[in-house]
């Protein structure tokens, strides 16, 4: 009867029953559903982040060339041109590398284990969040 019951559980459950599982709670799962949901909407919204970023980089870095082309090179200005539009492009390379390092940070939250340092990263980003809605709302003002 033991092994029957054993070879019952380790059968995949649908969505439906997991859903109706949570609902009811009606079966213990020890996290297995906090850890999944914390890391995959962590996963989801770091990766989100990190394509928002490379698109926004790949564009500034077309109207970096745009305004190169554009720029009058004449009066003495040439100078402090130059300097601009590196030091744009140096925050454009900054910025690909910062995409990179989240879409990193992606891949290994989804494949962490410990419920409670899930908790912690995704109480982190939340933070970060709100921190960020906090700023926007007092320079808006």
């Amino acid at each position: 009867m033991a092994k029957k019951k054993k070879a019952r559980s380790k059968k995949k459950a649908s969505f439906w029953k997991s859903a109706w599982n949570i609902i009811c709670n009606k079966k213990d799962t020890k996290g297995e559903y906090t850890k999944a949901t914390l890391s995959g909407i962590m996963s989801v919204a770091l990766n989100y982040l990190a394509i928002v970023l490379c698109a926004g980089s790949v564009i500034a870095i077309f109207l970096i060339i745009r305004q190169a082309v554009l720029t009058q090179w004449g009066d003495g200005l040439w100078f402090s041109n130059i300097i601009a539009l590196l030091f744009l492009t140096a925050l454009c390379v900054a910025v690909l590398f910062f995409a990179l390092i989240l879409r990193g940070c992606a891949n290994e939250i989804e494949r962490e284990d410990d419920k409670n340092y899930l908790v912690a990263v995704f109480s982190a980003l939340t933070s970060f969040a709100a921190l960020v809605v906090a700023l926007v709302a007092l320079l808006k003002g």
